[in-house]
């Protein structure tokens, strides 16, 4: 028997839509969304200030109007860690040890620390594209999916 996945709560939000096995919530935008590179195509949109529209699994029959509480995957937030912070830094560091590997091979007429500078400017810019290709493909994937976990009472309770 497989085990359960750890589910995270994030937030509590509002039906807005439903689309078959998929709704649409309004929820409480987080100091997170505020800085985030992805925000145009994460599937969420914003409706003002502080609230934020998002797609979301439904496997609970929610309807529009019901509160309800969204979860995710415990590894989904690691997982975007990860893409998001680390791959970037040991891409950069990558290319910098590299770079310190081969100098010499290299032969190229600058200074003792130049090429390793260089190669980590390089290293992080191509990581770039790579760490947007990985994050985009993967909020597809079903267990990225933020679902609705649970509808709530109408006083935020059940």
């Amino acid at each position: 028997m497989k085990p359960a996945k750890l589910q995270v709560n994030c937030n509590r939000a509002v039906v807005v839509q439903t689309e078959g096995a998929w709704a649409r919530v309004e929820v409480q935008r987080s100091s997170m969304c505020d800085g985030c590179e992805e925000k145009s195509t994460c599937g969420a949109h914003f409706a003002d200030d502080t609230k934020t529209i998002a797609r979301v699994r439904n496997p609970v029959s929610a309807r529009p109007g019901d509160k309800v509480e969204i979860s995710m995957a415990e590894g989904v937030i690691l997982w975007g860690a990860v893409t998001i912070y680390l791959l970037p830094v040991a891409a950069m560091l990558a290319a910098i040890l590299a770079a310190q590997a081969f100098k010499d091979e290299i032969g190229l007429p600058l200074g003792n620390n130049a090429l390793p500078v260089v190669a980590g400017v390089v290293g992080l810019a191509i990581s770039l594209p790579v760490v947007r290709l990985v994050s985009t493909r993967w909020k597809y994937l079903a267990e990225g999916t933020p679902t609705i976990s649970r509808i709530l009472s109408p006083d935020g309770v059940k």
